[in-house]
C-alpha cells in the first residue's frame, strides 16, 4: 500500500511539472514578443464556431492526468516515451513561439449563456498568441501516439485515443486554433515521439528498472 501510494505521488509530481514547465515557458515567450504573425487561412473559415465544444477543449485536462496514470501503472516504459516526447515538444515548440510568433483571429462572444460564458472567460484567460504549433494538441497526439503502442488492452485505450481526436477537433471549433496548428503540433510530436524510441533512450529506460 505504501509503495502505491509514494507511486501515486510520483506520478503525479511528474504529470504536474510537466504541464507546469509549460505553463512556465508558454508565459515567458508570450511576453517576450510584441508583434505577432496572423496565419489563418479561407480554409480555416469554413470550420464552424461551435460554442459547445469548450466543454470537451478544457477536458484535455482530466484526461491527460487519466492517461498519465494509466501509462505510469499500466506500461511505464510508455509513461517514459510520454515524458521525452513531452519535454522535447516543448523545446522545440517554444523555441517556434520566440522565432515566430503567431496569432489568430477569434469571433466576438456576446455572452447570453452559461457556455458563452465559460467561452468569454477562455479567451479573457488565454491571449490568442503563440499559437503554432498548438500545445493543447501536441499532447494530445502524444498521449494517442503512446496509448495506442501501450499494452493497455484495446476497449480502454482506443476510446481514450478517439476523445483526444475529438479535444484536437475542439480546438478549432472553438476558434483557439487553425488548422497549421494542428498540422504542426502533429509532425512536432510525431518527430519527437520517434526520437524517444532510440536506442540512447531505451538504454536510460533500463537503468529505470
Amino acid at each position: 500500500m505504501n509503495k502505491r501510494k509514494k507511486d501515486l505521488r510520483l506520478c503525479v509530481v511528474l504529470i504536474v511539472f510537466l504541464l507546469g514547465l509549460q505553463a512556465l515557458l508558454y508565459f515567458v515567450t508570450k511576453n517576450f514578443n510584441s508583434s505577432f504573425h496572423l496565419i489563418s487561412s479561407s480554409y480555416d473559415d469554413l470550420i464552424p464556431f461551435i460554442k459547445y465544444f469548450i466543454y470537451v477543449y478544457h477536458s484535455w485536462y482530466p484526461c491527460l492526468v487519466l492517461v498519465w496514470i494509466l501509462l505510469f501503472y499500466f506500461d511505464r516504459d510508455k509513461c517514459i516515451n510520454f515524458i521525452v516526447t513531452g519535454i522535447l515538444s516543448m523545446i522545440i515548440g517554444n523555441i517556434i513561439f520566440l522565432a515566430y510568433p503567431t496569432t489568430v483571429l477569434r469571433p466576438d462572444i456576446v455572452v447570453n449563456d452559461f457556455t458563452s460564458l465559460v467561452v468569454s472567460i477562455t479567451y479573457n484567460a488565454d491571449s490568442p498568441v503563440n499559437c503554432m504549433p498548438s500545445m493543447h494538441c501536441i499532447f494530445c497526439f502524444i498521449s494517442i501516439f503512446c496509448l495506442f503502442n501501450s499494452k493497455i488492452k484495446n476497449r480502454y485505450k482506443i476510446p481514450i485515443c478517439l476523445y483526444f481526436v475529438l479535444i484536437v477537433l475542439s480546438t478549432l471549433f472553438v476558434k483557439q486554433h487553425v488548422i497549421i496548428d494542428v498540422i504542426s503540433a502533429f509532425i512536432i510530436s510525431s518527430c519527437c515521439y520517434l526520437v524517444s524510441k532510440l536506442n540512447f533512450f531505451e538504454r536510460i529506460k533500463s537503468y529505470l528498472y
